[in-house]
């Protein structure tokens, strides 16, 4: 599922946020889901731990989980939230309608290979 947000780089990304201080990942991934899309679980799995420095110079250290579904759940997204869309994982958009220079794609082949 990605989302397009209404103030943040053009385009279709993962749901996102800052981790808040003395935070786990893994609450701030609830959390998350929780205000910007009204979708409460508890079955996260941890994929992979990013670190890059962007753009801009600025470090960052991001906790990528996931959660495998065979059903799409009924949501609410918050006013941040322009869409939202649930992507086969092999039907993603094309690299150029991805934010962030394409990062979600870059994940996502990340979590699909581990899958396997």
């Amino acid at each position: 599922m990605l989302v397009r947000y209404k103030k943040v780089e053009t385009g279709w990304s993962l749901p996102f946020s800052d981790v808040n201080f003395s935070e786990h990942p893994e609450d701030a991934a609830l959390r998350v889901l929780k205000i910007q899309l009204g979708y409460i679980t508890g079955n996260l799995k941890l994929s992979h731990i990013e670190s890059f420095t962007d753009i801009d110079g600025i470090w960052n250290l991001i906790f990528h989980f996931f959660q495998v579904s065979d059903s799409q759940p009924q949501l609410l997204p918050s006013e941040d939230i322009d869409t939202y869309h649930w992507f086969p994982i092999n039907e993603l958009p094309p690299q150029d309608e991805i934010a962030f220079q394409g990062r979600a794609k870059f994940t996502i082949n990340k979590i699909k290979y581990q899958l396997r």
